[in-house]
C-alpha cells in the first residue's frame, strides 16, 4: 500500500471516530503519527467536550510539532478552562504561534488569573489586531478590579476611536455582568 493510501486511510478512519461518542477511541488518537489524524482528535475532544481527555491533551500539546494541531489543542483547552490546566496555558503563552498563544491567554482569564493582566497589557501595546482584541476579551473575561483599572489605562492611552470603543464595550459588558 502507498504512503499517499495509508494516510488517507488513517485519516479517513479517524474520521469515522472522531464523529462517534467514544471518548477512550478519541483520546487514543493523539498518539497518531499523522497530524491530520491528531487534529481530528483534538477538535473532537473541544466539540464533543470530552474533560477526560485534559490530561492526554495537556501531555501533548507540549511536544506537538504542527502548529495547527497545536492551535487546536489550544482551543480545547481554553474552552474547557479547568484549574489542572494553568500551567499548560501559561506554557502556551511562550509558543511561537500567535493563534496558540491567544489561546493560552483566553484560557487563563477564563480561569480568573491575574497574571493575565501583565500579559494582556503587554500584547495590547505591541500586538496586531488579533492580540490587542485578544488582550482587551481577556481582560474583560477576568472580571476584576485590576483589569478593569487596565482597561481603563488602554482606553486612556488610545488614540483610536475604533479602539477606544471597543474597550469602552468591554467595560460595558462587565458593568453589565456584574449587575
Amino acid at each position: 500500500m502507498a504512503k499517499d493510501d495509508l494516510r488517507r486511510e488513517r485519516i479517513v478512519e479517524a474520521s469515522k471516530i472522531s464523529s462517534s461518542h467514544d471518548a477512550n477511541a478519541i483520546v487514543g488518537l493523539l498518539d497518531s503519527p499523522e497530524s491530520a489524524v491528531r487534529l481530528h482528535a483534538a477538535l473532537a475532544i473541544s466539540r464533543q467536550e470530552i474533560t477526560q481527555a485534559l490530561p492526554e491533551l495537556r501531555r501533548h500539546v507540549g511536544s506537538e510539532e504542527d502548529a495547527d494541531v497545536r492551535g487546536a489543542m489550544a482551543v480545547t483547552l481554553a474552552k474547557l478552562a479547568v484549574p489542572e490546566s494553568r500551567d499548560t496555558l501559561h506554557g502556551l503563552l511562550a509558543d511561537q504561534d500567535e493563534n496558540v498563544r491567544r489561546m493560552g491567554l483566553r484560557g487563563l482569564s477564563q480561569l480568573g488569573d491575574e497574571s493575565v493582566i501583565a500579559e494582556a497589557a503587554q500584547w495590547y501595546d505591541g500586538g496586531g489586531w488579533k492580540m490587542k482584541q485578544e488582550a482587551v476579551d481577556a481582560l474583560s473575561t477576568l472580571q476584576t478590579e485590576a483589569s478593569r483599572t487596565e482597561l481603563g489605562r488602554l482606553k486612556a492611552h488610545e488614540t483610536s476611536w475604533w479602539w477606544r470603543r471597543q474597550i469602552r464595550r468591554a467595560l460595558n459588558r462587565r458593568a453589565t455582568a456584574n449587575s
